[in-house]
């Protein structure tokens, strides 16, 4: 079989011939690639040939489920690997993004990856391990109530998160988005973060504390009236 060893960018879509993507490293040899897409390709099962790849995405590749030879790429994508569900072997990727990836349930070694993304992981409940994580976006994951382990993050988003109550832990954070956090009332403690978003956060009443904050955005927080004590915000 051809090998494609100077291909800098390689997508494969819609693949349903396809048992497995590299049968043996003999036959395929795709560590050389810059950029490799797979694209809806359910009978693709064997990606271990990948872990050379730099920048990596496998989206709705629904047979795949061992990825752990993948801790070697940089920037790696899992998008609707619905039957991943052992990520440890993720904890030196640079930038991982986990979207739709519903088995997924223990991000306990992910600590050391700098950009992750975690979005509609709803098996995952404990993040008290992501603390070190430099920028970390979490969306619609419901089993999240507990966020007081994310204060040493730098930029951090969250998204949709109905049983978060108390962010007191992250007033270091630098960069803070807090969106459709609706259970979420006290934001006192955030007057030191340097830019804050909070979004559809209908609880929050009180936005006093925040007069220090060198950016802020407050939109549709339908619960907040009174902005006259932010007239000094710089």
């Amino acid at each position: 079989m051809q090998h494609f060893s100077i291909v800098r960018y390689f997508t494969l879509a819609n693949a349903d011939i396809l048992y497995t993507f590299a049968p043996n490293q003999s036959e395929v040899l795709y560590t050389s690639q810059r950029r490799v897409e797979l694209l809806n390709c359910p009978s693709v099962h064997d990606v271990s040939a990948l872990g050379g790849v730099k920048c990596l995405t496998l989206e709705l590749c629904n047979g795949v489920k061992d990825v752990s030879a993948l801790g070697g790429v940089k920037n790696l994508t899992l998008d609707r690997c619905e039957c991943v569900t052992d990520v440890s072997a993720l904890g030196d990727v640079e930038k991982l993004t986990l979207d739709w990836c519903k088995g997924v349930t223990d991000v306990s070694d992910l600590g050391g990856v700098k950009n992750l993304s975690l979005k509609r992981c709803n098996g995952v409940k404990d993040v008290s391990a992501l603390g070190g994580v430099t920028s970390l976006a979490l969306s619609c994951c419901p089993g999240v109530t507990d966020v007081s382990g994310l204060g040493g993050v730098k930029n951090l988003t969250l998204k949709y998160f109905s049983g978060v109550t108390d962010v007191s832990a992250l007033g270091n954070v630098k960069s803070l988005s807090l969106m459709y956090c609706y259970r979420l009332k006290d934001v006192s403690t955030l007057g030191g973060v340097e830019s804050l978003t909070l979004y559809g956060c209908d609880g929050v009443t009180d936005v006093s504390a925040l007069a220090k904050v060198k950016y802020l955005t407050i939109e549709k927080c339908h619960g907040v009236t009174d902005v006259s004590m932010l007239h000094n915000l710089v």
